[in-house]
C-alpha cells in the first residue's frame, strides 16, 4: 500500500445509516466524491472503523483468513490527462 491520498470517513449515506442498524445480508448502495488526483494508477481500499476507538475492524476474504490492515482492496483506478481535462470542462 502507498500514501494515502484520499479518505471518507463517516456512516454510510452521507451520515445516515449507522452501521449497528445494519441487518445480516442487508446491501448498501452508496457513493463518495473525491478531488480527481494528479494521473497514475490508484489502489480503492475499504474498511469500517470502531466509532468509539477508531481501530479498523477485522476483514476476512471468502475462504475466512482474516485480511492485513482491516483494509479490502475494492478496485483500481486509471486516472490519465485526457480524464483530468474531461472532468474540468
Amino acid at each position: 500500500q502507498g500514501a494515502v491520498i484520499a479518505r471518507y470517513e463517516d456512516y454510510a449515506l452521507d451520515g445516515m445509516s449507522a452501521p449497528r442498524l445494519w441487518q445480516a445480508g442487508d446491501k448498501l448502495n452508496d457513493s463518495v466524491a473525491f478531488p480527481l488526483p494528479p494521473p497514475g494508477s490508484y489502489s480503492v481500499w475499504a474498511g469500517l472503523q470502531h466509532r468509539d476507538s477508531g481501530d479498523l475492524l477485522p476483514v476476512f476474504d471468502s475462504g475466512g483468513n482474516q485480511l492485513p490492515d482491516g483494509l479490502l482492496r475494492i478496485g483500481e483506478l486509471q486516472v490519465t490527462d485526457a480524464s483530468a481535462r474531461a472532468l474540468s470542462n
